[in-house]
């Protein structure tokens, strides 16, 4: 009897806290959002940056999307909630969202079909020359960039 009071305790008291958590309002914590290219021509690669007014973490993040996604993702949800990247920026992390080279915002060079996946990972790395050494976050097939970048630029 105690053993199943306890068991319908626990999940009330699990479903309160997800109620909670859902219903809260977002942190608005001001931050700036601008936006550059970095890496040469044909394949450039654009990045969105979301900087708090008041960074609380040495090292930024980067959001990378995996195959056949964009940034986009990161910023916002299909539903019009706010994405991992505001909520990272709204928690004082400086944030940088990219579109790999022929994805999303970044221009498409011509030879897209065969571009090399290496091309991602020069451009990642001419960001982290820029930006400084940084937490790197990968999604799905972006995790081989992330390998890759730990062999190329270990000290970033």
């Amino acid at each position: 009897m105690l053993k199943s009071k306890l068991s319908v305790f626990l999940v009330l008291a699990l479903a309160a806290l997800a109620t909670a958590a859902s219903t809260s309002k977002p942190l608005t914590a001001p931050f700036i959002e601008s936006n550059f290219f970095v890496g040469s021509e044909p394949y450039p690669m654009y990045v969105e940056s979301f900087l708090p007014v008041k960074p609380t973490h040495e090292f930024p993040i980067i959001l990378i999307h995996g195959g056949v996604h964009t940034g986009a993702g990161y910023v916002s949800t299909p539903d019009g909630r706010e994405g991992w990247a505001i909520y990272l920026v709204r928690h004082g992390w400086k944030t940088y969202v990219v579109d790999w080279p022929g994805h999303g915002r970044s221009p498409r060079p011509q030879e897209f079909s065969t571009m090399s996946l290496m091309r991602v990972v020069d451009d990642n790395v001419a960001l982290l020359k820029k930006i400084g050494p940084a937490v790197v976050l990968v999604h799905s097939l972006s995790g081989t960039v992330g390998w890759k970048l730990c062999d190329v630029v270990p000290d970033q």
